[in-house]
């Protein structure tokens, strides 16, 4: 980055860095000189460096000489920002504090910055162009007096407040407040803060909230800003008077201090400039602790009641009143002179376990920085506790598995007795009342129950908060004795041809091993090996020999040796047909496809999973064939479902063509039923029965094969080339 010169070589104008992120976030956070920074330059090599960019702006600078150059750019400005912080560390440990804390650094860099009014400046901060401005050692340094908190306080819940007052020391020079947290980590999407404290300084009776200003200095009314973790009040010299600061928690959301046992919770740096701790001539409130947390147990005993001090933290006296908007909190006082204090009791009973939320509101005519809220959280704790508070059994099926148990404890000292009910028929629990610390035995009666997932409910009704029950859910996953793959088979056989291909069954052991006996419910259905131990493949045979055209059912009865549970069942169907798998049902068996012709379960299929696509190619030729079995003296009729689809526009001459043949199994044509052109087509997926066609005179046809007699076959063959589009067709 290069500045622009004037002819004399002095700089013209400064371009700033802008940072945008798209979070709404304002970042720099600061700025510090990075232009025109002048040094010696290599006198080796330099010219060749020079050349491929390694240096930037000009060769040498000032002109006439060969010994120095200028650069600009974060590379210089980040080293000096880094030795400022450096020089904060040591002026707090050269004046005997503790080392400040990361946040303490960035709040002293930051609140004394210098407002940058060049071109590209003169914005309202905190900007993209300068942040709070240029790093200023000199203020930082400058002997002015100061108040500092440095991580000492910690805010334990939203709403929580901290509140310290004092007078501006110098009417002469600006009175500056600085509040910088280290936030806990956040999330690498989305928004990235997680806890939002917010700054507030009261002076001469105006509050200004942190970051909301009008170029240089800050301005009464607006709104908190929730989302950078630094946050100041600039005021110019010439303001006097007492001030309060507050930082409120406005959402703790995370760990901001690691290693207590608080989860939400954050501390925090803060740097007051110009300012002493003589207290103000005017009466200010302060109030501890910043908020208050209580727990209790369904059932029993009410927690302690906790106290809140009232102080003058001003001078003159300090009259208030205290107020609370919840049933189950109860204040000892409503009002009194500061110092003073009040208790804060609640009452849980009755309450059903959960979280509570109200607040204390502290308020008076004397101070200015009233009125003061407090948040009040009650937990209320179930009356016991239960373990585990979820049940997942798995049982196979027509076996009951082991009984499971429930352990209860109390929650406090106080034992409750209680009682236990349940609503699912297959699950019982015993004892069904008793006196904390119990063991519950739970029984699952699932022999009964098919394969499949059940839900029961166990509850737990505690004798002094029935309005408190504790449920268990059961979750029961009744498993078969042997996982089957498939669940069924489907075996289709042609009248007169062999049998039907064997299929295979893939049966695993369940939650147990058992060995296992098969068994079928049909002469014509065998199971190969009948008895075994799994893993094992059964193989299926389905033999059609004898058997007339129909459908057939029966089951193969798969049991677990050494057990009273019920069998597993593969259900079994086989179809006996002229034809097989005629609606090309998911396959093309045992269709023989050439050419064009294939089987689909796409965009058209009229009914069931498959169809027959001839055709859908200019100039192409497909065939589909079957052998069937025509005895001397039988007919077969033919009929089938038809959608012709063409781009042919002629309604006078036939241009792609469709047969329906039947040949000899040496492809001698017997006989064309049957023949479809353009001039059948309907919409795409409209399909018009055809039929019935008769295969007289072809039955019983003997021709002379290397093999002997041998039956006719039909084919359908869908288009013979033509000089014109294609006619795709779908068959069922």
């Amino acid at each position: 980055m290069c500045a622009t010169k004037r002819e004399d070589g002095i700089s013209e104008r400064i371009e700033l860095l802008r940072m945008r992120i798209n979070d709404g976030r304002a970042k720099p956070d600061l700025v510090a000189p990075g232009t025109h920074i002048q040094a010696g330059i290599p006198q080796s090599n330099y010219a060749a460096d020079f050349g491929s960019g390694l240096s930037v702006c000009d060769r040498y600078f000032p002109a006439g000489q060969t010994l120095y150059s200028w650069s600009s750019g974060t590379s210089h400005s980040t080293p000096a920002v880094a030795g400022g912080a450096a020089l904060v560390s040591q002026d707090f440990l050269n004046k005997g504090l503790a080392a400040p804390s990361p946040a303490m650094i960035k709040a002293v860099l930051m609140n004394s910055a210098t407002y940058l009014t060049g071109e590209g400046a003169g914005d309202t901060l905190p900007s993209n162009s300068q942040g709070m401005g240029r790093m200023d050692l000199g203020r930082a340094f400058d002997g002015s007096a100061r108040l500092l908190i440095d991580q000492t306080r910690i805010l334990g819940s939203s709403g929580a407040i901290y509140q310290t007052s004092g007078s501006i020391d110098s009417s002469d020079r600006p009175f500056r407040v600085t509040l910088a947290w280290t936030d806990a980590t956040g999330s690498a999407v989305g928004s990235p803060w997680v806890n939002d404290l917010d700054l507030e300084v009261t002076i001469n009776g105006q509050t200004y909230r942190g970051n909301v200003f009008s170029g240089a200095n800050s301005i009464g009314g607006g709104v908190a800003d929730n989302r950078n973790n630094v946050e100041s009040v600039f005021l110019p010299a010439g303001v006097s008077g007492s001030f309060v600061v507050t930082v409120r928690a406005s959402n703790l959301a995370g760990d901001g201090v690691p290693g207590n046992d608080d989860l939400t919770d954050q501390d925090f740096a803060l740097v007051i400039y110009n300012a002493n701790s003589i207290p103000p001539d005017q009466p200010l409130i302060g109030i501890t602790p910043s908020d208050l947390s209580f727990t209790a147990v369904a059932g029993g005993n009410n927690p302690g009641a906790q106290s809140i001090n009232i102080d003058n933290i001003g001078s003159r006296s300090l009259n208030w009143t205290a107020s609370e908007n919840a049933s189950w909190l109860t204040l000892s006082s409503t009002g009194g002179l500061a110092p003073s204090s009040l208790t804060a009791s609640v009452d849980a009973t009755g309450l059903p376990e959960g979280v509570y939320g109200t607040s204390i509101t502290i308020s008076s005519t004397d101070a200015p920085n009233l009125p003061v809220t407090l948040p009040v959280t009650l937990t209320v704790l179930p009356a016991f506790k239960v373990f585990p508070p979820l049940l997942f059994v798995r049982a196979l099926a027509g076996i009951d598995p082991g009984d499971q148990t429930i352990t209860l404890d109390n929650n406090d000292r106080s034992p409750q007795s209680w009682t236990v009910s349940d609503d699912a028929s297959w699950l019982s629990v015993n004892p069904a009342s008793g006196m904390a610390p119990s063991t519950l035995t739970v029984s699952i009666h699932s022999a009964g129950l098919s394969v499949g997932g059940y839900t029961g409910t166990i509850t737990i009704v505690p004798e002094r908060a029935p309005s408190s029950p504790i449920r268990v859910t059961v979750l029961l996953n009744v498993e078969p004795l042997f996982k089957v793959t498939p669940p069924s088979l489907s075996f289709d056989g042609s009248l007169g041809s062999d049998n039907p291909p064997a299929q295979n069954i893939l049966l695993d052991p369940g939650l147990v091993r058992y060995s296992y006996t098969a068994s079928t419910t049909a002469p014509w259905l065998k199971v190969i090996p009948a008895s075994g131990t799994p893993p094992v493949v059964l193989k299926v045979f389905a033999d059609i020999t004898g058997l007339a055209i129909g459908t057939y059912t029966a089951t193969i009865s798969i049991n677990a040796i050494n057990t009273s549970a019920p069998p597993v069942i593969v259900p079994v169907t086989l179809r006996v047909d002229r034809f097989i798998n005629g609606g090309f049902e998911g396959s093309s068996y045992p269709w023989i496809f050439s050419g064009v012709a294939r089987s689909s379960v796409g965009a058209y299929p009229r009914s069931g999973s498959g169809y027959l696509i001839l055709g859908r190619a200019n100039d192409s030729e497909g065939v589909a064939s079957q052998e069937l079995m025509l005895p001397p003296g039988s007919s077969l009729n033919l009929s089938f479902q038809l959608n012709v689809e063409s781009s042919e526009t002629t309604t006078t001459k036939k241009k792609d063509q469709l047969f329906v043949e039947i040949r000899d199994i040496r492809g001698r044509l017997l006989k064309t039923p049957a023949t479809f052109s353009n001039l059948d087509r309907t919409t795409p997926g409209n399909y018009t029965l055809r039929g019935q066609y008769n295969s007289s005179g072809v039955a019983g046809n003997v021709i002379i094969p290397p093999s002997g007699n041998a039956p006719p076959m039909l084919v359908l063959i869908c288009p013979r080339p033509m000089p014109a589009r294609g006619l795709p067709s779908n068959c069922h």
